[in-house]
């Protein structure tokens, strides 16, 4: 079974079970938490990829790590997928559950791309023209890449506008490249 697969079917029915014990919007904190955790800990993220270390021992970490701060649906949820040596799986299935919770709730993605960090003031006008084409709620994802040089890379689910002046730059290139004034053969 592939990864996204298993992911996807893990999250769904944490999902579904999470909907039969009223604590959907818990959960989804919790999913939130388990994500940061694995992203800003790389040992963390490492142990539970790591198949030199015991389930036992796996088990009893996420035990202590977790227990006191998410719900008891995830807490079970988390010891379940230990048991059955789905451990190294925990970042995609949170992935995949907020992914489907925000679908779910009608919530889009906005991820903006720039070479350094917007103004309060942009970030609200970049939401006002998204949700304004879109009607949905949005959630506006900042990334600051320096590469971009200035300008900025919008993407709204399979939608793309990209205005930086490093692909300006390419497209001059390319254009450059071709040589008008000689015949092609």
């Amino acid at each position: 079974m592939a990864e996204p697969r298993i992911a996807h079917r893990y999250a769904k029915s944490l999902i579904d079970l999470a909907r039969e014990q009223k604590s959907l919007d818990a959960v989804f904190a919790d999913m939130e938490l388990v994500l940061k955790a694995i992203n800003e800990s790389r040992d963390f993220s490492v142990l539970l990829k790591s198949p030199v270390i015991s389930t036992d021992k796996k088990l009893a970490i996420l035990k202590e790590i977790f227990s006191a701060k998410v719900n008891t649906v995830s807490l079970s949820f988390l010891v379940l997928l230990t048991n059955k040596k789905r451990e190294k799986y925990i970042h995609e299935i949170a992935s995949s559950f907020v992914a489907q919770y925000k679908a779910d709730k009608g919530i889009k993605i906005a991820e903006v791309s720039t070479p350094v960090a917007l103004s309060e003031e942009a970030k609200k006008k970049i939401l006002e023209i998204v949700i304004g084409k879109t009607g949905l709620k949005v959630e506006l994802v900042e990334k600051i890449k320096p590469e971009l040089i200035g300008g900025f890379i919008l993407r709204v689910d399979d939608n793309q506008i990209d205005t930086s002046i490093s692909t300006q730059i390419n497209l001059l290139k390319r254009d450059f490249s071709k040589n008008l004034y000689v015949k092609d053969f």
